[in-house]
C-alpha cells in the first residue's frame, strides 16, 4: 500500500528525491512536492558545498 508524504526543500541548494515506485526528481531551493512511495525514500544533495536542510509530512490512508 502507498504512502503519501509532501517533501520541502529549505536548503540553499537543489536536492534528489527518489521514492520507490513514486517520483525521481530534482527539487530545487523553497519547492514543495506532494507524491507517494510503496517502499524506501531517500534524498541525495546536489550541492556538496552547502548543506541540505528538508522536512517531510507524511499523511496516512484513511478507510471507510
Amino acid at each position: 500500500m502507498p504512502v503519501h508524504f509532501v517533501i520541502k526543500n529549505h536548503g540553499p541548494g537543489p536536492v534528489f528525491l527518489v521514492a520507490e515506485q513514486g517520483k525521481r526528481m530534482d527539487l530545487g531551493p523553497d519547492a514543495v512536492h506532494a507524491t507517494y512511495t510503496c517502499g524506501t525514500v531517500w534524498v541525495e544533495n546536489r550541492d556538496e558545498k552547502s548543506g541540505a536542510l528538508i522536512e517531510f509530512e507524511f499523511y496516512p490512508i484513511l478507510r471507510k
